[in-house]
């Protein structure tokens, strides 16, 4: 029926270390396919209502797919739990090796419980997974992958051990094992080291495990090849990568600057691609990818010469560069490197410091850093990790820290999530993306600022902005149940394509039915978890007009985006407080899985 034996997965009870395997009935295929979509209906099924994200109830969910490493440029995984750092549903993503050799075991996931005594890892060699202890407590994450040499790993560093609130997972992280995965934002690593699990190493134990395909999917394995390696729309990402964004969004005025003072930065250029293009050591690529987007750079000179690292992509240049006012390129790679090798989100640590050099102008706490200060970055980033000094307080985010020293006026979040690297003024859509995005805010569900900012498309107008973000939360989230690389621009059809080659007769239309259905579940949760509409909210920095450059004088409307929410909760089938209906639920097929965990 699928590819590489019956569905199954391993439950992984970290009170007992028992380990046992678990069939994954089909129909839940059918409704979910795999990913984010069926992580979340197990945890939806069986975590409780207001459970602890740190404690024993709550659970971490890795979660392949059907077709993962055995279509190009899949090797991605989804883990879900529930965020400590906002208290709602979390799905972050990874590729690298380990997600393809985690499927080709045979496992399409792993559901962990409990909570170890002793820090564990658990250890899958073919169809064999045991729980082991070991020398694991305080070693980065580069350490603990050549602990596990001849293995694909997936582990946390100190950050995950000290609960840092968006400690993040890391796979494969040197550069040996080829392209890694950073599964960042809210606090996944957090809820890994709260269990005591600190890696899961896999060794698949088969040499040509991609002959195990049915002829139908192996057709459609050479389609997508021929079509990933020609595509002019995934050419940027194959010759430049995201790095290209920092020129297009500083021209465009949407490049965070100084905790999103401004949308441009004096030395742009300085951060740009073709900085790290000069910095540039290796190309690399996770499994069976031909994108191979990822570069190891080197810093060749100043005082971070030798530092070399996976990286930095363009969220790290934007929210560590940037919006620290930090350009000094170096500066910015050695952070990234702390952040890889502790285990934090560069994203939310960037933001945070910035969000602490604001704090330090304005007078409002002295966390005695500057805006432009590359040093105080670096150093600040480990101290963040570790919980020494402020960086204790700055490792409760943004929205954590500003409950301890003030601040909240001047906290760019959303659901308590920092934003990602776009200016939520350069478009109104954008802003609505970020707001009803189902793990607090994110650009990767929904991304309308490429035709707002920077495209033809009015930023403020409201017309067709709630169908675009509709259509995309859907389509993306059906896409990601099958762990593809967006990069590779895989979309509902070929998720429909893909399946019926291994067995599941779902039709375009039936798939993007499903990604609604994940929405809706998402959406459900953070319900369950007390989210209602005033949780979908614009920063307060968006309704200040941005004080110069290209989208000068640009601001959000309280009133227009309150008519656009409202529009896009009519469209989504949920009533005014942003709560699906029980003919939306219903019609999904869900109603009876929302009853029976409320």
């Amino acid at each position: 029926m699928t590819v590489n034996k019956e569905p199954k997965l391993l439950r992984v009870d970290l009170n007992s270390h028992d380990v046992v395997e678990e069939e994954i009935p089909e129909e839940l295929i059918e409704k979910f396919i795999g990913g984010k979509g069926l992580a979340g209906y197990y945890l939806y099924k069986e975590v409780p209502p207001k459970a602890d994200p740190l404690s024993s109830d709550n659970k971490l969910i890795y979660m392949t797919g059907p077709t993962t490493g055995y279509l190009p440029s899949t090797s991605r995984l989804a883990v879900v739990t529930k965020s400590p750092q906002y208290g709602g549903w979390l799905d972050t993503w990874g590729g690298g090796q380990f997600p393809a050799e985690l499927r080709f075991t045979g496992y399409w996931g792993i559901i962990f419980e409990g909570k170890s005594e002793d820090w564990v890892s658990l250890k899958i060699d073919g169809s064999e997974a045991s729980i082991e202890t070991g020398d694991f407590q305080g070693k980065k994450t580069s350490e603990i992958a050549r602990q596990f040499d001849g293995y694909k790993v997936s582990c946390i560093g100190p950050a995950g051990e000290n609960l840092v609130k968006f400690a993040c997972i890391v796979n494969d992280p040197i550069k040996e094992l080829g392209r890694g995965g950073e599964m960042g934002r809210e606090g996944a690593g957090a809820v890994m080291g709260s269990k005591r699990l600190k890696a899961i190493a896999v060794k698949n134990g088969k040499k040509n495990a991609q002959k195990e395909v049915p002829e139908e999917l192996d057709q459609v394995k050479k389609s997508h090849v021929k079509r990933v390696t020609t595509d002019e729309d995934i050419a940027w990402a194959r010759d430049d990568g995201t790095p290209a964004i920092v020129e297009l969004s500083d021209e465009a005025g949407i490049l965070p600057t100084k905790n999103f003072q401004k949308g441009q930065i004096e030395g742009a250029e300085k951060i740009s691609m073709e900085a790290v293009r000069e910095m540039e050591e290796q190309r690399n690529a996770c499994y069976f990818c031909p994108i191979a987007c990822s570069r190891y750079v080197k810093v060749k000179k100043g005082p971070y010469e030798g530092i070399e690292t996976e990286g930095p992509e363009y969220e790290t240049l934007a929210m560590a560069g940037s919006n620290t006012g930090v350009t000094d390129l170096g500066a910015i790679v050695a952070f990234n490197d702390i952040c890889d090798k502790y285990g934090i989100d560069t994203m939310s640590a960037g933001a945070v410091i910035a969000w602490a050099m604001e704090c330090t102008e304005k007078g409002i706490h002295d966390f005695g850093i500057e805006f432009g200060d590359g040093k105080a970055l670096v150093e600040m980033a480990e101290k963040i990790a570790l919980r020494e000094g402020d960086g204790d307080i700055l490792a409760e985010g943004v929205a954590g820290a500003s409950e301890q020293v003030g601040g909240k006026n001047i906290a760019v979040c959303i659901k308590d999530i920092e934003l990602p690297g776009y200016d939520g003024r350069g478009g109104i859509g954008q802003t609505l993306a970020y707001s009803t995005a189902d793990r607090g805010a994110d650009h990767n569900r929904s991304w309308p600022i490429e035709d707002e900012a920077y495209g033809d498309w009015d930023p403020l107008t409201l017309e067709g902005k709630a169908e675009r973000v509709v259509s995309d939360q859907d389509e993306c989230a059906a896409v990601w149940s099958l762990t593809t690389c967006d990069f590779a621009l895989y979309s509902a059809e070929h998720v429909s394509e893909a399946m019926r080659a291994i067995g599941f007769d779902l039709s375009t239309e039936e798939v993007v039915t499903i990604g609604e259905r994940i929405h809706n579940l998402a959406r459900m949760f953070n319900v369950r978890e007390g989210f209602d509409r005033d949780s979908d909210s614009v920063p307060e920095r968006f309704t200040e007009p941005m004080k110069e450059g290209p989208i000068e004088g640009q601001a959000i409307s309280p009133e227009d985006f309150e008519k656009l929410l409202s529009e896009y909760y009519s469209i989504r089938g949920w009533n005014e407080k942003g709560v699906p209906t029980q003919e939306t639920l219903e019609r999904l097929g869900i109603k009876g899985l929302i009853e029976s965990n409320k």
